[in-house]
């Protein structure tokens, strides 16, 4: 299926769960163990993305992804400081952060399609 960007459709909107799964599929953990106060590279990664993509793309303010998620608003501040550098020079990174956001594209697309 071709990638489509998600902003071709004015006024679509991801829920949360939706990105929560799409950050869990892409790293291969399970989407309960995101909000688990651990130190695995691939749940921090994916939490951190989880929280990038809430602040870039969906607007939300600092204060609003942490009335959600059991960090406060500092914690989510350094993880998107975090994300920003980890995109700018690990490529490893780049690459699965840019298949997250493939995917997020195509859930809405598929979901348009299906009707949902």
């Amino acid at each position: 299926m071709e990638t489509k960007n998600p902003y071709i459709f004015p006024g679509l909107v991801l829920s949360i769960g939706e990105i929560e799964n799409a950050a869990a599929a892409t790293w291969n953990v399970p989407v309960n163990s995101l909000y688990q106060k651990t130190r695995e590279r691939e749940v921090v990664e994916a939490r951190y993305s989880v929280f990038y993509y809430r602040k870039t793309k969906m607007n939300e303010q600092e204060s609003g992804i942490a009335q959600n998620v059991p960090f406060d608003r500092t914690t989510i501040i350094h993880a998107i400081k975090s994300t920003k550098n980890l995109l700018a020079f690990n490529r490893d990174f780049r690459e699965k952060y840019r298949s997250f956001e493939s995917q997020l594209s195509n859930d809405q697309v598929r979901n348009i399609k299906t009707g949902r």
